[in-house]
């Protein structure tokens, strides 16, 4: 395997790690205006490098998928990260984990949906349940009954606030988080 490498400043090519990752995702975890890599490397955990400068391991498990956000608007990003049958969790201002579903994804993104600056989550749920949104970091609002293939956000059309259809299905529920402990990180295991 080739490894991780970034191309850095537009002009050269660094090597970041000689493993090769599952999955990456980015953001500013500690808003200092430079992007964090928030990298999984499968059976090693997931790990993030910080400030260009030093390794962390976030988690031991590997997840299924992961996606960055600023979800609380407080100028850092965090992690939105579904460890599959141990539910979507979020990693909340580099400092502690809390539970968003028990439920899995089928898929994730985040952007703002309605322009005030909150990046909310877009979970699709699969078929069983559909496209969600986790709002203002405090509410699930159904944007739609079927499962999407994929998904992506932006302000395509260019309009400052997106306001919510009067056609969205809120008498839908999905089912109630079951709270469940997150396994603690084993800090032993090293980074190869």
């Amino acid at each position: 395997s080739a490894g991780i490498w970034i191309w850095m400043n537009n002009s050269s090519w660094s090597q970041l790690h000689t493993l090769s990752p599952d999955s990456m995702v980015t953001g500013d975890m500690d808003n200092n205006g430079l992007d964090d890599v928030v990298i999984d490397f499968g059976s090693a955990g997931i790990w993030i490098w910080m400030n260009n400068s030093s390794w962390s391991q976030l988690h031991t498990l590997s997840p299924d998928s992961m996606v960055t956000g600023n979800v609380d608007n407080n100028g850092l990003d965090d992690v939105v990260i579904d460890f599959g049958a141990t539910g979507i969790w979020i990693w909340m201002n580099n400092s502690s984990w809390s539970l968003l579903h028990s439920l899995s994804s089928d898929s994730m993104v985040s952007g703002d949906m309605d322009s005030n600056g909150q990046d909310d989550v877009i979970i699709d749920f699969g078929n069983t349940y559909g496209l969600w949104v986790w709002m203002n970091n405090s509410s699930w609002v159904k944007l739609h009954s079927l499962s999407a293939d994929s998904l992506v956000t932006g302000n395509i059309d260019g309009l400052a606030s997106v306001a919510p259809s009067n056609n969205l299905e809120l008498s839908d529920t999905l089912p109630e988080v079951e709270i469940i402990e997150l396994p603690e990180v084993e800090l032993e295991v090293q980074l190869p």
